[in-house]
C-alpha cells in the first residue's frame, strides 16, 4: 500500500521537480497538488493524504495555518 502524498506550494517548478523526484519512490504516491490554502482545504477534506509536504508562505490561506 502506498503513502498518500499532497504537494502543497505556489511555485509551479517547484511542484514538477519535486512530483518528478517522489515518483522515482514506489512506495509514495503523489494524490494531489495544491496552488493556494483555499485549495489545499478542499483536497484535504476529500482526500487526506499521509503526509503533506507545505509551502509555508501561499497566497490565500497560508500554509502557517496548517502549522498550528
Amino acid at each position: 500500500m502506498a503513502i498518500k502524498v499532497i504537494i502543497a506550494d505556489d511555485d509551479k517548478f517547484f511542484r514538477i521537480g519535486l512530483r518528478t523526484e517522489l515518483s522515482k519512490c514506489e512506495d509514495l504516491e503523489i494524490t494531489g497538488e495544491a496552488i493556494n490554502g483555499d485549495y489545499l482545504m478542499k483536497m484535504l477534506r476529500s482526500n487526506p493524504p499521509d503526509i503533506l509536504l507545505l509551502d509555508l508562505n501561499m497566497p490565500k490561506l497560508s500554509g502557517m495555518m496548517f502549522w498550528r
